[in-house]
């Protein structure tokens, strides 16, 4: 697993997303990488780093996991240096997030933008749903009807009119059988 942290005020999500994640498996590698792109103060970047994991680690009881992380500080493009350490650690998944520090560029695109192009395997990127943009094309009462019923109605009354052309059939869960009841 490669965990791409910018170090910004979000870096501690992702860091848990990815945790979490490797909690679920026996054993666990994990390439914690931070990529500064002038080649600046990597003294410190490894420093802070080191302080996010130690304070992290813990909450994940990493002692009782068979973990191996290793720590990497590099200079150059952060998209190129993250898609480059996955491919040279045969890493199965990237952590990322698309929030912080390297959010977006006109010319480039954001970080994560160029990650899910370049990356040699599955990619999971944390979202923090409170800084997220919207997507446009949800109707905002559409949205609170389904927040508001918990799931059972997904559409407000100008969007339920039975002359839709396209339906959506929600299927009513009960596991009891060991399947979905339709």
């Amino acid at each position: 697993m490669v965990v791409a942290l910018d170090l910004s005020e979000y870096s501690n999500v992702v860091l848990e997303h990815a945790l979490d994640l490797a909690a679920r498996h026996d054993a666990c590698e994990i390439q914690v990488i931070v990529v500064h792109e002038d080649g600046q103060d990597l003294v410190d970047e490894k420093r802070r780093l080191g302080t996010l994991l130690r304070d992290e680690l813990p909450n994940f009881h990493a002692k009782d996991h068979d973990w191996k992380i290793r720590m990497h500080v590099r200079v150059g493009d952060p998209a190129d240096e993250i898609a480059a350490l996955a491919g040279e650690a045969l890493a199965d998944v990237i952590v990322i997030g698309r929030f912080g520090r390297h959010r977006t560029s006109w010319l480039h695109g954001s970080v994560t933008d160029r990650v899910l192009a370049r990356a040699p395997c599955s990619t999971l990127v944390v979202q923090l749903t409170d800084i997220a943009v919207a997507d446009e094309r949800q109707c905002v009462t559409c949205v609170e009807v389904r927040h508001e019923s918990d799931g059972e109605r997904w559409f407000c009354e100008a969007h339920r009119a039975p002359d839709r052309a396209v339906r959506t059939f929600l299927p009513g869960v009960d596991f009891s059988d060991g399947g979905l009841m339709w």
